[in-house]
């Protein structure tokens, strides 16, 4: 899975904890899921739809094909 890290907001206690503690983007994604909450993975043609159903959602990222089992890449900074 591919996520955009800029395409939700870190939530305010994450974002003060990084600077406290100086953790990257990816302790916050490993250790915190980087303030996700809940995740739905659903087929490309269905995400309008499902974007639809549910209030504040957005798309943070795609499934993709990697060459070594499952893994999750963070592109960007978490905003």
């Amino acid at each position: 899975m591919r996520l955009h890290g800029s395409a939700w907001s870190l939530p305010p206690i994450l974002q003060e904890l990084r600077r406290r503690a100086g953790m990257s983007d990816g302790e916050l994604a490993r250790t915190f899921n980087a303030g996700i909450g809940m995740a739905a993975v659903v087929r490309a043609a269905d995400a309008p739809q499902a974007l639809s159903l549910v209030a504040d959602a957005c798309r943070i990222g795609e499934v993709i094909a990697v060459a070594a089992g499952p893994r999750v890449l963070l592109e960007g900074s978490l905003q």
